[in-house]
């Protein structure tokens, strides 16, 4: 699986541990990996277009919807993508393709919320941003950045424990049973 150099000093038939095992399941699904994050990265166009609209208008408002519809539309996609590459991790039987119709089904309802709220804080984030160093609307100070930039890192850090645990231990918001 080498990317520049010629790296097949593994045995591809028998489950390898460590990086190779990490080099074995890029060169198994790699390709679908980057087809599936294509398919994930459509499903955002409605949000990055909105919050595009949000900043050409400097609406608050516009961001905010637009995060929701987005997110709602976007949450799906990325539960089924991550349920798709633990299947994998795991060597789950079945065609790629089916494994993600079937992650995209199972974690369609629970996973609209949190994609709502991944969108929200992300064009809330953006809109902040925005206003500072594009549009120099609002000044922040240096400890007001440095805490919305805590803010920021403990959200994503949050985010790359959350999915993983959202698609692999069924853990259901109160309407998803």
């Amino acid at each position: 699986m080498g990317l520049f150099i010629r790296d097949d000093s593994y045995d591809e038939s028998k489950r390898m541990t460590g990086f190779n095992r990490y080099k074995q399941l890029l060169s198994f699904y790699g390709f679908h990996w980057v087809k599936l994050n294509m398919i994930t990265f459509v499903s955002a166009i409605p949000f990055i277009a909105g919050i595009t609209y949000s900043f050409f208008s400097s609406s608050l408002l516009i961001n905010i919807c637009s995060s929701i519809l987005g997110g709602a539309i976007m949450g799906p996609f990325i539960a089924a993508l991550t349920d798709n590459i633990y299947r994998a991790m795991r060597d789950d039987t079945g065609l790629r393709w089916d494994n993600y119709k079937k992650g995209l089904r199972q974690n369609l309802f629970c996973s609209i919320i949190p994609g709502i709220i991944l969108a929200v804080f992300i064009g809330a984030y953006s809109f902040i941003f925005y206003l500072n160093f594009y549009a120099n609307a609002i000044v922040i100070s240096k400890l007001s950045f440095f805490s919305i930039s805590i803010a920021l890192f403990l959200f994503i850090f949050f985010e790359n424990l959350f999915w993983p645990q959202l698609v692999l231990f069924n853990q259901p918001f109160s309407f998803c049973s």
